[in-house]
């Protein structure tokens, strides 16, 4: 009985491992912090569950435009708010660093940051392999650190595609 079964485990386990190799799990996350020019997010704020539809909604009203419009990427900005305990709050929309693009052509809401210094972390994973994003968090808080800097209250978060997610955080001197 374990003789017909072990090789199916193992081929099982094989297969598994493969698939979580392909899809990019595994890969390290690459940090970096420069002075970036100007960025400007047109999009429209939410304030609740996680799992509340209108999350999905906004987000993929974001894709459509983002898809429509060359230079413009999807963009969530998270806001940390230790006080809302099984809620977000999330600014949802499009980003490009022309303030003339975003600027009531998207959404009513724009939100801009000049010139900031940020940390930038780049994921090539898959979404279903993805590393959580505690542990995003904890090792750009890490990294910051030993550069001398700490990361504000919110990250953003850039979609450039299926594979490649860029997370900014905003930074300050220690």
């Amino acid at each position: 009985m374990v003789k017909k079964i072990l090789p199916i485990v193992v081929v099982i386990v094989v297969i598994g491992a493969v698939g979580y190799y392909l899809l990019g799990g595994g890969e390290s996350i690459q940090f970096e912090i420069k002075q970036y020019p100007d960025l400007h997010v047109t999009g429209k704020e939410f304030l609740g569950k996680y799992n509340d539809g209108a999350v999905k909604d906004l987000f993929f009203e974001a894709k459509q435009i983002s898809e429509s419009r060359e230079g413009c990427d999807v963009t969530v900005i998270h806001y940390e708010t230790p006080e809302l305990q099984d809620s977000v709050r999330q600014f949802i929309g499009v980003s490009s660093p022309d303030s003339s693009f975003v600027s009531g052509k998207a959404f009513n809401e724009v939100r801009s940051f000049e010139k900031p210094t940020m940390l930038k972390a780049v994921i090539t994973a898959h979404n279903f392999v993805m590393p959580r994003p505690e542990d995003v968090k904890s090792k750009a808080s890490e990294y910051a650190e030993e550069k001398g800097y700490e990361l504000e209250g919110y990250s953003i978060e850039v979609y450039k595609g299926t594979r490649d997610l860029e997370i900014l955080f905003p930074l300050k001197k220690l």
